[in-house]
């Protein structure tokens, strides 16, 4: 955690802070978890991103890992497999997933590894060329290959079958591969809820912001009749057009929702449900549009607005999202 964080923990419970973990990775949110832990000071590590659970707990900056053993922080050393040679950074952005460590390795842009850690080994589960877009699921992660635009730019495909894009699936759990049903459309944004893969037909030349995970408060998100698919099996099915003037799109572990404005000054939030999108949820006004996340924990949405302001957590409960403040 930020130093300035504890500082602030400090100063809401005496001698004792929150830790508060989650994933800022804009791939997915790796869970959240809590612990009261003793102040450490200059002792604990100043870093933007801590993994795990309950059984394993681990934190990185720039200078390497450090592992939380339940009282305090302490430094681990940790090794790639394949040279033997010490680790002191990751080669790409690190996520957890169902009780494990992994890491993208990008560093040679036309090869791309998926690494897990195995112990204090970083092991490469899979690899490939180059890719152009990936999501991680619960159980898969799921990556286009072949021409597929997550940028919008100024592509134009008016048959994306035959640009020779193609959809894979690899298990996080042996590496196996999969080829998934070919894309219906060669831009958009892929988003995982769960094992449930989404696609938002973007068109070309689409550019925007986007609300994934990191949100900014922006006048439009995108216009209601831009197709949405999600992927069945062996197909796409296009979903009913959603009753949205203008949104943006994240996900959840379990979820997708709708981002868009209730007012000029308000933003609220929406979940699919099987029969269309439930009832609006206003979030609460934040003074740093460009610090915030969404997860779930223990079946509970979270939702967090940055280092900013008096309460920095809120969890929705009964239709609305209420402060958590400690003690806990």
């Amino acid at each position: 955690l930020h130093l300035d964080l504890m500082a602030k923990a400090n100063r809401i419970a005496t001698g004792f802070a929150l830790a508060w973990f989650l994933s800022l990775s804009h791939l997915g949110s790796a869970g959240v978890f809590w612990k009261t832990v003793p102040i450490e000071g200059p002792n604990a590590p100043n870093v933007g991103l801590v993994l795990g659970n309950e059984s394993r707990t681990l934190a990185f900056d720039g200078s390497g890992a450090y592992e939380f053993d339940g009282f305090s922080w302490h430094r681990v050393r940790l090794f790639d497999a394949a040279s033997g040679t010490e680790t002191t950074r990751l080669p790409g952005q690190p996520f957890f997933r169902a009780g494990r460590f992994f890491a993208f390795d990008r560093t040679d842009p036309s090869r791309f590894r998926l690494l897990r850690l195995e112990g204090d080994s970083w092991k490469t589960l899979f690899e490939s060329g180059p890719i152009d877009a990936l999501e991680i699921g619960a159980t898969r992660l799921y990556f286009a290959k072949g021409g597929f635009d997550a940028f919008c730019r100024s592509t134009v495909c008016s048959d994306p079958y035959s640009e020779g894009i193609r959809m894979f699936s690899v298990a996080l759990g042996d590496g196996s591969l999969r080829e998934e049903a070919k894309l219906p459309a060669c831009t958009g944004e892929l988003h995982a809820a769960g094992d449930a893969l989404y696609l938002r037909a973007l068109p070309a030349s689409c550019g925007g912001p986007s609300a994934r995970t990191q949100l900014s408060r922006v006048l439009g998100y995108g216009d209601a009749s831009i197709p949405l698919y999600r992927l069945d099996g062996d197909h796409w099915t296009q979903m009913p057009r959603l009753d949205e003037s203008y949104y943006g799109l994240f996900t959840t572990d379990h979820d997708l929702w709708t981002i868009s404005s209730a007012s000029p000054v308000d933003e609220q939030v929406r979940r699919l449900t099987p029969t269309g999108l439930s009832p609006p949820v206003l979030l609460p006004r934040s003074g740093d549009f460009y610090d915030r996340e969404f997860t779930e924990w223990n079946g509970e949405v979270l939702y967090t607005t940055g280092f900013s302001g008096n309460d920095l957590l809120y969890r929705l409960r009964n239709g609305a999202f209420e402060a958590v403040a400690a003690p806990f």
